[in-house]
């Protein structure tokens, strides 16, 4: 058992101080029983402890403390098990802004790259290592689709492109503005600029300059994108030609 902060270190504290304490994740209310969690962390006050509560400052046993005290403890070992999972996933999402500019840079440059001969566009094969396939939350959308849908499933977002891009003959990309990037706890958010050069099966050349935007959610198998948005415009022949050569 430890209370948290030591009562030695929390005496020596100004009163401003003390109310600016948090409980930490895990942690237990004395007077309450109940569990600590980052959405109902409250001040410490020398009633915060880890561990086994002292006897002294358990719930009384009158109005049923025991068994409330009991049941936190239940509690605190779901939040436990809970948070090794979600600490599972936050060990492969690096707090490091590079890890998500360079799945942005990728998913443009190795993702959406088709080169001649590679046949039938397999989405989830070319793009599966970036996009969240089970969430509820993900909504998709790229203006550059003729019909200008709204995927809320990568599995249906993928269907909006599997025949176009089998069609192509190739479709070759630059970056023109590298991935800005901002990251906040299981959230992260990314934005590049980029031009491509689609060659249809006849020899039909399309140049693009896109800009996107992505959303990044940390899950247990890394930042996965949980929304994205592309605004397109089509650009002469001659610039295409100078972005990015025949």
């Amino acid at each position: 058992m430890a209370i948290y902060p030591p009562p030695d270190d929390y005496n020596r504290l100004g009163r401003s101080s003390k109310r600016s304490l948090l409980c930490p994740f895990g942690a237990m209310r004395v007077e309450t029983g109940q569990p600590v969690t980052r959405a109902t962390a409250v001040p410490v006050r020398s009633d915060c402890y880890i561990g086994q509560a002292p006897l002294h400052n358990r719930p009384s046993r009158r109005g049923g403390g025991p068994k409330r005290y009991l049941a936190g403890l239940l509690v605190v070992g779901a939040i436990a098990l809970t948070g090794t999972a979600v600490g599972a996933g936050a060990s492969v999402c690096s707090p490091r802004e590079e890890q998500v500019t360079e799945l942005h840079r990728e998913w443009i440059m190795v993702g959406w790259e088709k080169l001649p001969g590679e046949g039938a566009f397999d989405f989830r094969a070319k793009l599966g290592k970036f996009y969240d396939f089970t969430s509820p939350d993900v909504v998709l959308y790229d203006d550059f689709d003729p019909q200008y849908r709204v995927a809320r499933s990568a599995a249906e977002y993928g269907t909006f492109w599997t025949a176009p891009f089998s069609a192509m003959k190739s479709a070759r990309h630059r970056i023109l503005d590298e991935p800005d990037t901002v990251i906040r706890e299981d959230l992260a958010t990314s934005t590049l600029e980029f031009a491509a050069r689609l060659e249809a099966a006849d020899g039909a050349i399309t140049g693009i300059r896109t800009r996107s935007s992505l959303v990044w959610q940390c899950t247990a198998q890394g930042w996965r994108i949980l929304r994205e948005h592309n605004s397109t415009r089509q650009i002469e022949r001659d610039e295409i030609d100078s972005l990015i050569p025949g």
